[in-house]
């Protein structure tokens, strides 16, 4: 790296690397080089510039690098964690500390003055959606939401689903 680009990147390359590492896990950090990258994948958490030819090693922004660490890590949520926290210790953790917990194995539902969340089956979670939604007075009522963290693909069917089910608006997060 030529004298004058690393001039430029160290005062704010190595404060925005030190951020990086509290949030990155290291079991994902061989996706890290094929983000954006033409044997690759697009990043999921946003529409980063692709160019045909001359793609950086690192050609995602910090959202990129927390979606992709999100998505790969080996860390399970199971049943053991919802029966040890209440949803109001849940509630009082931070955003940091609850997506550092890992991602959830089954559909988990809060019932009727439940203190805890409890696993449901998958035919379960999708009666009980359809029957919030067909107990909906119009499907105008209806909203559906897909997060930043959401790859291209889920977020199309969901909107697909959407306007099969009636209302042409539905919001994603950036």
């Amino acid at each position: 790296m030529p004298l004058k680009r690393l001039q430029a990147f160290l005062p704010s390359g190595i404060p925005c690397a030190t951020e990086l590492v509290k949030w990155v896990r290291f079991d994902s950090s061989e996706a890290f080089l094929k983000i954006n990258q033409v044997t690759g994948f697009d990043c999921q958490s946003c529409a980063w510039p692709s160019p045909d030819k001359k793609r950086k090693i690192f050609e995602f922004c910090e959202n990129g690098a927390k979606a992709v660490s999100d998505e790969s890590t080996k860390k399970r949520v199971g049943v053991d964690f919802f029966a040890k926290y209440s949803i109001a210790g849940l509630a009082a953790q931070s955003d940091y500390w609850l997506n550092q917990q890992g991602r959830l194995t089954s559909p988990m539902a809060r019932h009727a003055n439940a203190t805890h969340y409890q696993p449901i089956t998958w035919p379960a979670a999708f009666t009980m959606i359809a029957e919030e939604l067909n107990r909906l007075d119009s499907p105008n009522q209806a909203c559906f939401y897909t997060s930043g963290k959401t790859t291209n693909e889920p977020a199309f069917l969901l909107q697909l689903f959407a306007r099969q089910f009636g209302p042409t608006k539905g919001n994603r997060s950036t």
